[in-house]
């Protein structure tokens, strides 16, 4: 399946493959576990569906594009 754009597939991502086990898998257990934590925040303030984007923006630049690059790459194989 191939995305367009970062975004699309982010936000493809964020709703498709996101979940604890691959948070834990991209950033490791301590690391993992925290980030997970502001997904859940997120979702608890914004639903499901709008988590994205709150979620998108209480994470620093490296981890933004590493979630970023995870979704290009899971995307975007040859």
């Amino acid at each position: 399946m191939n995305k367009e754009s970062e975004l699309d597939c982010y936000l493809y991502y964020m709703w498709n493959q996101w979940n604890n086990s691959t948070c834990v898998r991209i950033f490791g257990e301590m690391t993992g576990t925290h980030i997970w934590s502001k997904w859940i925040k997120a979702c608890e303030e914004c639903g499901s569906d709008g988590a994205q984007a709150l979620f998108y923006s209480m994470l620093d630049y490296d981890t933004r594009k590493e979630i970023v690059n995870n979704a290009l790459a899971h995307y975007n194989r040859a």
